[in-house]
């Protein structure tokens, strides 16, 4: 179906445990897409799936648990000068196999966020995602990650830094394997281990300038994961089997074995 927004309030009704969007396209002007409010239900959870998104994008689920993000896309609305993805919960958004495609400014904020499978095109925003966790095969393009001074674990992912001057923030403690990072990671407030992560080298990119992010058969970023850290991922962005000769790719995009 379709709509603008969707909203529903359970304060004084029954107690609602699971709240699922599946499927549904958002469109318009509306600063709000979804607004669940549980009624303050312990370990409530939204599911929200296979939808997209063209506006400006503002997720809001208060009083409850966990936020389940897969599947989705969200673009810039052209009646909007803000894309903003904000997600209020109690406890962890976790945000799985989805694209934020480039545009005017983007922005994840929430208490906990988890991210897998998924890419982050903010290019000209100054704090692209608050408060992350975890990381593991994704690609995050902005001019800085996070502000939060909570660790965070990055794993299998690239990161491409837009203006040089560091990607995550200098209060942030942060941790980085087998991953890319475009610059150094003491330029970018990262403390990484160098023996597993590849930096400052050409990933190989099949068409980045038009938004293709899957590796060519040469990349390097091709069986250079972990394994461990895909693990419960069967599947890359694009559906296809997550880990192919032996090894994982780096990034959420997975390369079949070529003969």
């Amino acid at each position: 179906k379709r709509a603008e927004s969707y909203y529903v309030d359970n304060t004084y009704g029954l107690p609602i445990h699971t709240f699922e969007v599946d499927s549904c396209v958002f469109k318009g002007r509306d600063t709000a897409s979804i607004l669940f409010i549980s009624g303050n239900v312990y370990q409530a959870v939204c599911k929200v799936d296979r939808c997209f998104f063209e506006m400006s994008g503002t997720l809001s689920f208060t009083d409850a648990d966990t936020m389940i993000i897969n599947r989705c896309t969200f673009v810039n609305s052209p009646y909007l000068s803000l894309f903003k993805l904000g997600i209020v919960t109690s406890l962890y958004t976790i945000f799985k196999n989805s694209y934020i495609k480039r545009g005017r400014n983007e922005l994840i904020n929430t208490r906990k966020i988890k991210i897998f499978n998924s890419i982050l095109e903010s290019p000209s925003l100054e704090r692209c995602i608050s408060n992350l966790e975890t990381m593991h095969n994704s690609l995050v393009i902005a001019r800085s990650l996070n502000t939060s001074t909570e660790p965070i674990s990055i794993k299998n992912s690239i990161l491409i830094d837009t203006d040089g001057g560091g990607f995550v923030g200098p209060f942030t403690p942060t941790s980085i394997d087998h991953s890319f990072v475009r610059i150094s990671c003491a330029a970018s407030g990262i403390v990484c281990n160098n023996g597993s992560n590849l930096i400052g080298i050409d990933p190989l990119f099949r068409d980045a300038a038009n938004g293709d992010y899957t590796l060519l058969p040469c990349s390097p970023l091709i069986n250079a994961g972990d394994n461990s850290a895909a693990a419960g991922l069967p599947t890359d962005l694009a559906g296809n089997p997550r880990i192919q000769g032996g090894r994982v790719d780096i990034g959420p995009y997975e390369m079949p074995v070529f003969a």
